[in-house]
């Protein structure tokens, strides 16, 4: 696995160990799979909160999540050594690639915020708080998998590096320049701050467009209403550039809500 830079540079190469999910029986080695994130509409909201109250914003990563998380239920893995053998392991913590794995480390990541003094948020389970005596709202902490967005003054963070890395260790990223697939370019005052996709787009219309040189404009043209529908030539492809549209428009390019609601 390829693990890129906000500029779209490799940054380094990533492999794992993972478990082959697709073969657990539901009731027997796995339960709940269910693991609430914070919502993209959320995170926005988080910014625009973060620099009306000239709070610090500050990105974390958790160093190989899943592994920090215990499991409920009894899982054996097979591997082979160097010497070729079969080995055979009992598995204690939620392995990737495990179904309930993400279920696993987001109730051991909402146990260690509860601990340092943060609550869940009703609208977004996963978004949290820390309130004090006046029902004021002192910071905030969002949760995406292994990836953390805090919001609030600088002491205030500080204390929660510290109460978190007690626990976890943390990959401490200061400002964000890329997180939730979205490319993060701040103001010099840190005072405003553009979110783009540019790296995503380009890849997509190199994968999609094959250099065919084609273009619309946007607004979309009129007589493109006017063409006649027809089945796609690979539908399996046309389904995952859809997908890639629907994600694009949701997290950073609304203009294109018309045309990509067309195409799906």
């Amino acid at each position: 696995m390829v693990k890129r830079k906000p500029d779209g540079s490799v940054e380094k190469y990533k492999a794992r160990k993972v478990g082959r999910g697709f073969t657990q029986e539901q009731g027997i080695n796995y339960d709940e799979t269910y693991s609430q994130m914070m919502r993209p509409e959320t995170f926005k909201i988080l910014l625009v909160i973060a620099l009306y109250k000239n709070w610090d914003i500050r990105q974390w990563d958790v160093v190989a999540a899943y592994l920090q998380a215990t499991l409920k239920h009894e899982i054996y893995v097979t591997d082979i050594n160097e010497q070729g053998n079969i080995e055979y392991w009992l598995l204690h913590k939620a392995l990737y690639g495990l179904k309930q794995s993400g279920h696993e480390w987001y109730k051991m990541l909402s146990d260690i915020l509860e601990e340092v003094g943060y609550n869940q948020c009703i609208g977004d389970e996963g978004c949290f708080a820390s309130i004090d005596s006046g029902k004021d709202c002192k910071s905030i902490i969002g949760t995406h998998v292994d990836d953390m967005l805090g919001i609030g003054p600088s002491n205030m963070l500080d204390n929660i590096e510290i109460g978190i890395g007690k626990t976890v260790e943390l990959d401490q990223r200061g400002r964000p320049a890329k997180i939730l697939g979205l490319e993060m370019t701040w103001d010099n005052d840190g005072k405003g701050v553009l979110l783009t996709q540019t790296s995503l787009i380009a890849s997509a219309a190199e994968k999609y467009l094959y250099n065919s040189g084609e273009k619309s404009s946007i607004p979309l043209d009129e007589e493109w209403y006017q063409k006649s529908e027809s089945e796609p030539a690979d539908p399996k492809k046309y389904q995952a550039l859809v997908g890639t549209l629907l994600f694009i428009t949701r997290m950073a390019r609304p203009d294109i809500s018309v045309p990509t609601n067309l195409l799906g």
